[in-house]
């Protein structure tokens, strides 16, 4: 199993010990944004180092994704 499949960001925050609202995933690819984004999590395209990190702080001070229904709270960081 490999990204984008949901399965891999699911795993991983359960490895991790986290909730899927907690992280916030960061890719170069669309499509695997878009795989972390449709299981819940936060999720930044990269691109460059100054839009990654502005669009990671915006994303801490945005509510959830409400997909999964959750509580808000501070995403932690998987890169």
């Amino acid at each position: 199993m490999k990204k984008p499949d949901p399965r891999f960001y699911r795993i991983a925050a359960e490895r991790l010990g986290v909730q899927k609202h907690e992280v916030l995933f960061l890719d170069h690819a669309s499509a695997c944004v878009e795989g972390a984004r449709d299981v819940g999590m936060r999720a930044v395209r990269y691109l460059n180092n100054d839009q990654a990190v502005t669009q990671a702080a915006r994303s801490r001070e945005a509510p959830p994704p409400s997909k999964d229904h959750q509580l808000p709270g501070a995403p932690r960081f998987l890169f």
